[in-house]
């Protein structure tokens, strides 16, 4: 907000919080749904398909009450439960897509490369329109699956940052284990990682020291 529009906003977050001069506040919502709700005139959500959370219930049926109204902001308003966001919002505004974000340079254009057909398909089972986590687990978890991934980075990034998103913390492990193994310098993040060693992980990530990070939360 600052970068863009010089608007300086107060934070709602815990541990970080300062107040707002101006009436504009950014806020987690496990944050703001545990405190006194500041008096605004509009409510922003970002990453709205969560927005039927318990903590983002407790907030929105608050301004709701209110009469304020509530705008949300998602690149992926189709829900993985399939539940609709209807109840929530009346009206749905698609402004810009991709290939326009990309033409702007608001977002990376990408290029799709197919990996080496090793995985069982069969065994993926699906809930709430999503594979689940665990057949999905069951489907990758072969040798042959890891070692693609990396001869994929060799043949088109060898020596360059990459970042790889793995379906669970076991097979982020067994990733990271594998790019070591090829002699590539490799670092495991997740949720349980110390803020200190993120830090420095990134720190070594910008300097060209790690050239992989692997991240499941």
């Amino acid at each position: 907000l600052f970068q863009e529009n010089g608007f300086r906003a107060g934070i709602i977050l815990s541990g970080k919080e300062k107040p707002s001069t101006n009436g504009i506040y950014i806020a987690s919502r496990q944050t703001l749904s545990r405190r006194i709700f500041p008096e605004v005139d509009i409510v922003f959500v970002d990453e709205a398909h969560n927005i039927k959370s318990n903590e983002y219930k407790i907030i929105t049926e608050h301004y709701k009450e209110k009469g304020v109204p509530i705008g949300g902001m998602t690149a992926t308003p189709r829900r993985g439960d399939g539940s609709s966001l209807g109840d929530v919002f009346e009206t749905y505004i698609n402004p810009i897509k991709m290939l326009e974000l990309i033409a702007l340079k608001r977002i990376v254009g990408c290029t799709y490369v197919e990996p080496d057909r090793t995985m069982d398909f069969s065994l993926l089972k699906m809930k709430g329109g999503e594979f689940t986590e665990v057949s999905q687990q069951d489907s990758f978890n072969n040798n042959v699956a890891y070692g693609d991934v990396v001869k994929q980075y060799k043949q088109y990034l060898s020596g360059k940052n990459c970042i790889v998103f793995n379906i669970g913390k076991a097979d982020s492990q067994i990733m990271h284990e594998e790019f070591l193994k090829n002699g590539i310098s490799s670092a495991n993040i997740n949720d349980q990682t110390p803020t200190e060693e993120r830090e420095r992980i990134y720190d070594a990530y910008k300097k060209g020291e790690i050239l992989v990070i692997k991240d499941r939360k």
